[in-house]
């Protein structure tokens, strides 16, 4: 039986890297496959992975510390190291962000006619038309092209990775954030130098990318559906996702902007491996509306069933119209006012006396007495579809940009006639998941501002109850949807 190697690098997806695993054992056949999976260090729970590697007498090796992008060449020349110890006759190097077709190992085995032989089995449709010219070669039936290039996706033999190593790209040393890390140059450079020959490429990739932007890769042998990477339950090994059937692959989509890693979603994303992007092509299970710096969009230009659809216009004075008016117009009105813009990220706020001439672009809100002792206090609402919880904020200024301390409080607190009044107002106004800030005094409760696009302030970041809180509000949320 001929003995093939599988190294897997990842890093914050062990939902997809779970995945692969069972691919890889599900499609072994004939071969005798071994697998090393290589994590690059960090804080998502890979603990279902390690499980599945123990289950099936699989390496899995955590880095000291996170390498990252930049230090990808030293996790190469890690696992290059490693393979020394091993007995293969082949190697396949991979992602843990792939969909491999059926049969991957008995098609791409027999591509590798002799011991110098290297395979690219995963090619860009752009590469494809740049390389279209190159010589190509005919083997079993498959049209491979003579590109010279290999990246993380490869196939080859022990005479190859026999004492292979790749060197630190000048990329990597730039580090400039707009380009890639240059290891695939290196790997390329390494087995020309090694061989003296040009690696092959696949006109038709055997496998597809599921992490990132799948929707440039070339069509597989087979048509598959394009949801087909999704997690099939009943075909997993039961022994491992026994209740945990909730723990399936996930990708959202955050439409027009990408969600940024200053928000409390991302944070909360991370932690649980789920993957998010923007490219509309890409298969996802969910879609979140997502406009950091507000205006008003056409609904018809977005998918259906996205969340937050409705907040195309998240402004106060949309807020104000939907829940409750406390606007004033500062030309009529007499007494003290708070001026803010109608920016959603802009938390600058002014404390007047009108009457007052109106100025554009500003809202004029009548002041309204929350101090509580020598502090000023107000209210911060959770919703995941409906009350999640509530936190009480205090700041010794009331105009503050900042808050001294805070606290949880129980949702028992907002009278329940006003929390349905504020359930029909996030139905009317399109608001599923988010922040809604809430004055309180003797008069009774306002709501003063949504907000769809969270930052992580620094009393959330000191915070673990905080974080845990809302993972697992997002947990639930998320799930639900999907479900």
């Amino acid at each position: 039986m001929k003995r093939v190697h599988v190294n897997i690098t990842t890093h914050k997806r062990p939902n997809l890297c779970l995945f692969v695993l069972q691919q890889i054992y599900e499609q072994s056949g004939e071969y005798n496959v071994s697998v090393s999976v290589f994590h690059d260090r960090c804080d998502s729970d890979y603990s279902m992975v390690k499980e599945y590697c123990e289950g099936r007498g699989y390496e899995y090796i955590v880095t000291p510390k996170h390498l990252g992008k930049w230090e990808f060449w030293r996790l190469n020349n890690r696992m290059y190291r490693h393979l020394e110890k091993k007995d293969y006759d082949y190697y396949v190097q991979m992602q843990d962000d792939l969909v491999l077709v059926d049969g991957f190992f008995s098609r791409l085995i027999p591509l590798i006619k002799d011991q110098y032989t290297c395979i690219n089995y995963l090619i860009l449709k752009s590469a494809t038309k740049r390389y279209w010219n190159f010589q190509r070669r005919r083997i079993n039936g498959v049209t491979l092209i003579e590109t010279g290039w290999i990246d993380n996706h490869f196939c080859t033999t022990r005479q190859v990775m026999t004492g292979f190593r790749i060197k630190r790209n000048w990329r990597s040393v730039r580090k400039n954030p707009m380009k890639s890390s240059g290891t695939g140059a290196e790997q390329s450079a390494a087995y020309a130098q090694k061989t003296g020959r040009k690696a092959l490429s696949l006109r038709y990739s055997l496998c597809e990318e599921v992490g990132t932007r799948s929707v440039m890769h070339n069509s597989l042998y087979e048509k598959r559906h394009r949801r087909a990477w999704v997690f099939d339950l009943r075909k997993a090994d039961e022994a491992f996702v026994q209740n945990k059937r909730k723990e399936a692959i996930k990708s959202i989509l955050f439409y027009p902007e990408a969600l940024q890693s200053h928000s409390k979603l991302f944070f909360a994303l991370e932690k649980l491996g789920i993957c998010h992007h923007v490219h509309r092509g890409a298969p996802h299970e969910l879609s979140f509306f997502w406009r950091y710096n507000g205006g008003v969009m056409r609904r018809k230009k977005m998918p259906k069933g996205m969340i937050n659809r409705g907040c195309t216009d998240v402004s106060k004075t949309r807020v104000a119209q939907v829940f409750d008016d406390i606007m004033v117009d500062p030309q009529t009105y007499v007494g003290p006012v708070v001026r803010k813009t109608e920016a959603q990220c802009d938390r600058k706020e002014t404390l007047i006396m009108c009457p007052a001439p109106k100025e554009d672009g500003y809202i004029y809100r009548r002041l309204i007495d929350t101090r509580e002792g020598d502090e000023y206090v107000d209210y911060r609402l959770y919703w995941f579809g409906g009350p999640g919880y509530l936190v009480k904020r205090y700041k010794n200024d009331m105009l503050a940009k900042r808050y001294s301390r805070w606290e949880l409080v129980p949702l028992s607190l907002i009278p329940e006639k006003k929390m349905q009044d504020i359930e029909r107002g996030c139905k009317k106004f399109g608001f599923d998941f988010g922040e809604i800030d809430l004055l309180k005094n003797c008069e009774g409760w306002f709501v003063i501002d949504l907000n769809n696009t969270a930052g992580t302030p620094r009393w959330f970041k000191g915070s673990k109850e905080m974080q845990d809180l809302f993972i697992q509000h997002t947990k639930e949320f998320i799930y639900e949807k999907i479900r």
